[in-house]
């Protein structure tokens, strides 16, 4: 009976346990290292667990510790009260500690974040839902939101629809909707000279009413040290920029 050379046995065992050193190792490393990063960022963070998590690196520099960028879409993260239609928040540059982070996920394993950039968008409709349970005082007053403009109108009675503008405003890191104007639609009831004065007191009383009722909207608690940066008034919804 012929013997199968050795060499015959050992090609196939070589080939297999190359192509597992040159493809399947790597893989496997590469998905432990990004999942334990990924639940280290929820955990050190507060990101939710429905939140999409994507990183960006190279298996090179994931066991160097270091990624290129870290991609992150919560659509239903809160602020205190007040829920965005979309939140992406983009972080540069992160360094981690790459045995600490896979041997305890819910230990504090990143070292250094270089930069990080966020899009917040809030909708006309949540804006209005957390003004009506924040701000009683403005029941009754929904905001419209134009490009570069925000307004509020109700109707007082005989004198017609008073329109109040706001412009969106930085103050260290919190962002408010803050009362510029106050006037009566002319178009909107009969008018008189006794209208026509009433309606000039009712603007005067309108403006420094609503000057006392800046609008805070609680987007100032941002993860990775960001802070707010610009903001934007689109037809139906606030885009708000943030970056560290």
């Amino acid at each position: 009976m012929r013997k199968v050379p050795t060499i015959a046995i050992l090609i196939p065992i070589i080939v297999i346990l190359g192509f597992l050193f040159v493809i399947v190792v790597p893989a496997l490393t590469n998905s432990v290292i990004q999942s334990a990063v990924v639940d280290t960022i929820r955990h050190d963070y507060g990101v939710k667990d429905n939140a999409y998590v994507r990183i960006d690196s190279s298996m090179l520099k994931l066991v160097r510790g270091s990624i290129d960028e870290v991609y992150i879409e919560c659509p239903h993260c809160g602020f205190d009260g007040i829920t965005p239609k979309s939140l992406v928040v983009i972080l540069h540059d992160v360094k981690f500690d790459v045995a600490g982070t896979i041997l305890n996920k819910k230990g504090s394993k990143l070292k250094s974040i270089r930069e990080a950039d966020a899009r917040i968008v809030f909708d006309q409709a949540g804006i209005n839902r957390y003004v009506a349970e924040k701000y009683p005082d403005l029941k009754g007053w929904p905001l419209r939101l134009y490009p570069n403009l925000i307004t509020a109108m109700a109707k007082v009675e005989m004198l017609g629809k008073v329109q109040v503008s706001f412009v969106p405003r930085i103050t260290g890191d919190r962002l408010v909707l803050e009362p510029q104007d106050a006037k009566f639609d002319d178009t909107s009831t009969p008018s008189n000279d006794v209208v026509k004065e009433l309606r000039k007191i009712g603007e005067v009383a309108a403006r420094n009413w609503v000057h006392e009722i800046p609008i805070g909207l609680p987007v100032s608690n941002l993860p990775f040290g960001m802070k707010v940066t610009k903001v934007l008034v689109e037809r139906g919804q606030l885009v708000v920029s943030a970056g560290k």
